[in-house]
Formats: C-alpha cells, sequence, structure tokens
C-alpha cells in the first residue's frame, strides 16, 4: 500500500516516471515484499537493495529532502503567526445579495430566545 501511494505521488508530480502502475508493481514493489519476508533467500535481499537504491536515485531527482542540519537554521525558521480582523463595509452588491436570503428564508431575522434566563 505504501509503494502505491508513492507510486500515485511520483507520477502525478512526473507523469510515466515509473511506467504503469503494473510496470512498477513488479518491478519495484514486489521484490520489496518479497524481502520482507523473513525466509527471504540472500539472492530476493539483494535483488530487493539493487530496487531500493535504483528507487532512491529516481525519486532524488524530485523529492526535496532537508537534514535535520539545514531546518536547524535560522533562516527556514518561520516567523510568529500574525493574525489581524479588518473589517470592512459591505459593498452594494453584498448588500442586496444579504437582504435577498432574508427575504427568501424570512425565519432567519427571527430573534432566539438566550440560552440564559
Amino acid at each position: 500500500m505504501i509503494c502505491e501511494n508513492f507510486y500515485c505521488l511520483a507520477d502525478f508530480v512526473n507523469p510515466g516516471i515509473f511506467g504503469t502502475y503494473q510496470d512498477f508493481r513488479s518491478y519495484y514493489e514486489l521484490p520489496l515484499q518479497e524481502c520482507q519476508n523473513p525466509e527471504a533467500s540472500s539472492d530476493v535481499k539483494d535483488l530487493a537493495n539493487e530496487r531500493t537504491r535504483e528507487l532512491m536515485k529516481i525519486a532524488d531527482t524530485f523529492v526535496l529532502r532537508r537534514l535535520q542540519s539545514v531546518n536547524g537554521h535560522t533562516y527556514l525558521q518561520l516567523y510568529a503567526q500574525r493574525k489581524d480582523t479588518v473589517l470592512q463595509d459591505l459593498t452594494p452588491l453584498q448588500i442586496i445579495t444579504v437582504l435577498k436570503k432574508y427575504a427568501t428564508i424570512p425565519h432567519w431575522l427571527r430573534v432566539r430566545k438566550p440560552l440564559i434566563y
């Protein structure tokens, strides 16, 4: 399932980079799954390691990876989030639209009883 998700993301970014999903599955995914079997032979493990290296080499061309050492630099630190609320008058078209909504659904104008008496 993880390989299928990776294929979908990679194919979205670089269409056709791995061919069809069936090609990707037979060439990359199945050897990697077979390698996870505890009783897998050394040939199967070697093949899976080779396919992993190939996959990583291709993925490195379009996947941006940042190491911890790069993430720690001050130039990458995000500034504190700032939220501003700006109140502005409605335009004439917005006023007409709101009035039309209230005219077609008059129960919106009813005053509800307060929750606290």
